[in-house]
């Protein structure tokens, strides 16, 4: 298969902290950011998440210490303590399970030794925008007895304000605290049996924030709507020009904590018998204030269209909390001899999600257009006497996924250098989801006549409830077949097929599903499985005595039934649904050199060309006028071969350590200096110019001492030399014109020291 493997010494020199830093250790990889933790996505091939709430499950599987997590958020923390992180290319469902139509970023953290040691370490960077971060962490691994061993790991990172608030008596933005800890304890029951147990917990928050600029989709089709977004952009005044700067009186903020624990229990049952068996218990507490809009009627810049700064429905005072906890079990045995190779187990799973969501916004007459105003007919319309219309969806949402699989995988070895493999995994799932939401739509309002401003709420019922639920059962598979040939000693080919899937989901954003074309009926809210099928042949090789290794892939994936947020053909209304297959093809290579004893030089380089075909989306805004755009018509454009999501044509790597030896002196100097590219991207199905990320590079320098025991490491760093600006999701829509949605910390010029000391 085609992997990239990176160990715990290049994670750290790299200075790669958290989630989002992974895509520069793989040419494969891409890593999307959001407005909320949850909305975070991996990319693997031009596969990914295209809808970002709870019952849709990832396309991405992130495993920790063998155990698939069920949402990316979950490993959000800093990536410390890590023996090794891989990122598995293509479907790998057969021993990962589904949700890996993209691949597997598998992460291995260090088991405990019989060794009692440990270190501490620290840094301090500081960024161009005038921020500072702090990082603190520490392990200690220590012997208890002679059959028991403990590691344990704790951090604590923050970081200041970088986005600059141009609002006046408003707080900066940016700000972002998280600490957790790991710990793993390792008991030896027997000479054959081992049981590991470990626990982690993660405490995060954080604000984000950009200069949105407001548009109603009136103000592109109606002319005599008046200039809404002139008018904003001349309020934002510097804010607008600014990457860094918001003009907001509230910037999103988020609250998550995440943990759980796992019981690794290993029986060498003898004559190259294993059998194992991994139970873990997770769950997860996400809160957000994200409105959709970033003005308040009472603030001083008494924009038109605005957002409540507190919610009206929820006493915490969140507009979206995300709740979920889950249980697994996996029972495998692994057997090993020298005609055959076999893994055969059964694994579990029960997941429940909940969320609570509230979306608050005034309008003013203005705002929504004169046009719209006598659509919705008078003298009930907003006016002198009603001046705002009031919209709040209130939907509480819940789901519930139940999987029992059994998978087994087999490689035999008929003659010397020849392997042939075969896997396959049959799961059988139940969905099941129940759906309330309460509504208010274009409601004319009047503060204290038929609006509470201490409660910031109507005084009249909900215009519209909804209040049901379904299930629904299904069996899906997934497998791989394929050959590996030994051409010569220490270079191999392969070739392979394999199938994975993305389990069913169901949407929780609309699913009354009221308009014509889908009457209410809880069937329609289910998404059927997104099915990945991959063809791929590679050859792996090392030459000049192991100074050189290197693995080249080609591949293609047919990705059938994406699920996305998608235009209903010839209506207005964005859903949830099966909108669309994704054909990706490319070549990945990857390359690890050591031209010199005291220099390394690892890399890689891909080529992807992800399309997606059979696929409606409306039309961005202004791209009836916008030269050289695919045609518009009523709303609606064909992106049929258009470029996958977040999915670069091309991405590469390389990174380049040289030690000088100083045997004179008690320490060693190495230089260290990275490079990442990333061409051209889109982040949204529309395709809209302004939802683009052009190509760009990134360039990190580092310079060290280590001691010769390796027990202390001080290193200076430059992280973005050339300070280069970039987004990892950009955001244009028909409410709204955004940009990026958070520009990142990284996207600046950054100047650290990091020391460690061990024992």
């Amino acid at each position: 298969m085609s992997i990239s493997v990176v160990s715990d010494t290049a994670i750290e020199r790299g200075n790669i902290k958290a989630a989002s830093d992974l895509p520069s250790i793989s040419p494969a990889l891409t890593y999307t950011t959001g407005a909320v933790p949850s909305f975070a996505t991996f990319n693997i091939r031009g596969i990914g998440s295209y809808v970002y709430r709870i019952g849709i499950q990832p396309a991405v599987s992130v495993v920790v210490d063998g155990v698939p997590l069920a949402r990316t958020a979950e490993f959000a923390g800093e990536l410390g303590d890590i023996e090794r992180v891989e990122v598995l290319s293509g479907p790998q469902g057969t021993l990962y399970g589904r949700n890996a139509t993209g691949g597997v970023i598998n992460i291995v953290r260090k088991a405990p030794t019989n060794m009692l040691e440990g270190y501490v370490a620290g840094e301090l960077i500081a960024g161009k925008q005038g921020d500072i971060e702090t990082l603190v962490k520490g392990v200690i691994n220590a012997p208890i007895t002679d059959g028991i061993r403990l590691r344990l790991f704790g951090y604590h990172r923050r970081n200041s304000d970088y986005i600059k608030n141009y609002a006046e008596g408003a707080e900066d933005a940016g700000k972002h605290q998280v600490y957790g800890f790991q710990g793993k304890l390792a008991i030896d029951l027997g000479s054959d049996l081992d049981l590991m147990i470990s626990g982690d917990y993660l405490h995060d928050n954080s604000e984000m924030g950009s200069a949105s600029v407001i548009v109603p989709l009136q103000a592109y089709q109606l002319p005599t709507v008046p200039d809404i977004a002139s008018r904003q952009i001349a309020l934002l005044g510097e804010a607008y020009r600014d990457p860094f700067g918001i003009a907001t009186f509230q910037p999103y903020t988020n609250g998550q904590e995440t943990g759980g624990g796992v019981a690794d229990l290993t029986w060498r049952a003898g004559q190259g018998l294993i059998i194992k068996s991994l139970t873990s218990y997770r769950k997860a507490a996400l809160d957000a204030v994200a409105p959709l809009f970033f003005q308040s009627v009472l603030d001083p810049m008494n924009f038109p269209y605005a957002s409540p700064r507190t919610p009206a429905f929820n006493d915490s005072g969140k507009t979206r909390i995300t709740r979920w906890h889950y249980f697994t079990q996996e029972l495998r045995a692994e057997y090993s001899s020298d005609l055959v190779d076999v893994t055969v187990g059964v694994y579990h799973t029960n997941l429940k999600e909940t969320e609570f969501g509230e979306n608050a916004t005034f309008l003013s007459a203005e705002g929504r257009g004169r046009a719209f105003v006598t659509l919705i007919g008078t003298p009930t319309g907003a006016d002198a006497a009603f001046p705002y219309y009031y919209s709040n969806p209130i939907t509480h949402t819940s789901d519930r996924n139940k999987v029992f699989a059994g998978f087994t995988d087999i490689t035999f070895h008929p003659v010397a250098g020849l392997d042939m493999f075969v896997g396959y995994r049959r799961s059988r799932e139940k969905l099941s989801f129940t759906y309330k939401r309460d509504a208010f739509s274009n409601l004319p309002v009047r503060f204290n006549s038929n609006f509470s401003q201490t409660t910031w709420a109507p005084t009249i019922p909900f215009q519209s409830s909804f209040d049901f639920g379904g299930t629904k059962s299904e069996t899906q598979w997934a497998g791989r077949a394929g050959l590996s040939y030994e051409l010569m000693p220490r270079s191999r080919a392969y070739a392979t097929v394999s199938r994975g899937y993305v389990g069913s989901g169901v949407d929780q954003g609309n699913a009354p599903r009221t308009i014509s074309t889908m009457p209410l009926d809880p069937n329609n809210s289910f998404i059927r499985p997104s099915i990945s099928k991959n063809y791929e042949i590679g050859f792996k090789t090392e030459f000049f005595d192991r100074r050189l290794r290197l693995n080249v892939a080609l591949f293609k994936t047919d990705t059938k039934d994406v699920q996305v947020t998608a235009l209903i053909p010839n209506t207005n209304t964005n859903i949830v649904q099966n909108a669309g297959n994704i054909r990706a093809k490319g070549l990945e290579l990857n390359f690890d050199a050591q031209p010199l004893e005291a220099l390394n030089i690892s890399g890689g380089f891909s080529y992807l060309d992800a399309k997606i075909r059979n696929l409606s989306q409306r039309c961005y805004p202004n791209q009836v006028n916008e030269p050289g755009a695919r045609p518009c018509v009523g709303g609606q454009q064909s992106v049929d071969g258009s470029a996958a999501v977040n999915s670069p044509k091309y991405k590469g790597n390389v990174a380049a350590t040289y030690t000088i030896a100083m045997p004179g002196q008690p320490f060693d100097l190495y230089l260290r200096g990275d490079f990442q590219y990333r061409s051209k991207a889109w982040f949204q199905l529309d395709h809209d110019p302004l939802a683009t990320q052009d190509g760009y590079g990134v360039l990190n320098l580092t310079v060290g001492l280590i001691t010769h025991d390796e027990n202390f490491d001080i290193r200076l760093f430059i992280n973005n030399l050339t300070d280069k600006y970039y987004c990892n999701n950009m955001v244009n829509g028909t409410v709204f014109r955004q940009g990026c949605q958070s520009s990142p910390i990284g996207a600046q010029r950054r100047l650290g020291v990091a020391i460690k000391a061990g024992f």
